[in-house]
């Protein structure tokens, strides 16, 4: 009697494990980063811009979303994920935002190939990009403006931007995301419109 109840107690196991394994999990949700689409009025004529290379903090080489659970604690959000890597979501979304915002179309993402031979270059060093969800999105980063002919960088600056999140969603994690992003972008067009707007070989 022992052994049966036993044997049945195995199998009652065995088919618990089995439901476990085969059964529906919860489905992953994507998302993207998105081109502002806006001029921002700082029309450089002329201009011939590469971007990239754009560098992010190595924790964010994942597919999944990283958020802050604090000032020295991250989660992982295994069922939150980007639709590609973020490194080339972020430089895609900032040269469409830079050819949008200098009105020029003669941009293009690092590495790029011949015949296209930019005059200046914009590197990106993101020292961070995430934040709590139902607070803020933090961007930190140094960008440099370079000239090709030499590789002197004509340009240098810092920058430091929080976006509040709408509430606790992901979805609105996401947009503070694409928010920040886009406030670099003005940042930096801006910043190469002041320098390179005025330079007489970049109307001809």
């Amino acid at each position: 009697m022992n052994k049966i109840l036993q044997y049945f107690g195995i199998c009652a196991g065995l088919l618990l494990m089995a439901g476990c394994i085969g059964g529906t999990s919860q489905p992953s949700v994507y998302y993207v980063l998105n081109a502002s689409g806006t001029h921002a009025g700082y029309a450089v004529p002329g201009l011939d811009l590469g971007v990239g290379p754009i560098t992010l903090p190595g924790i964010l080489d994942r597919s999944q979303i990283v958020s802050r659970q604090g000032d020295n604690n991250l989660a992982v959000n295994e069922f939150h994920r980007w639709a590609e890597a973020l490194d080339t979501q972020f430089t895609l979304v900032l040269a469409e935002n830079l050819s949008a915002g200098l009105g020029t179309i003669n941009i293009k993402t690092y590495p790029w190939e011949r015949p296209f031979s930019p005059a200046y270059q914009v590197y990106v060093d993101v020292r961070r990009f995430d934040g709590i969800p139902g607070r803020t999105v933090v961007l930190h980063a140094m960008w440099w403006l370079v000239n090709t002919d030499d590789d002197v960088p004509v340009l240098t600056r810092r920058a430091s931007l929080e976006v509040p999140t709408a509430d606790n969603s992901m979805a609105a994690y996401v947009a503070a995301h694409n928010k920040a992003l886009e406030k670099l972008s003005r940042d930096i067009a801006t910043g190469i419109a002041g320098t390179l707007g005025s330079r007489p070989d970049l109307d001809n």
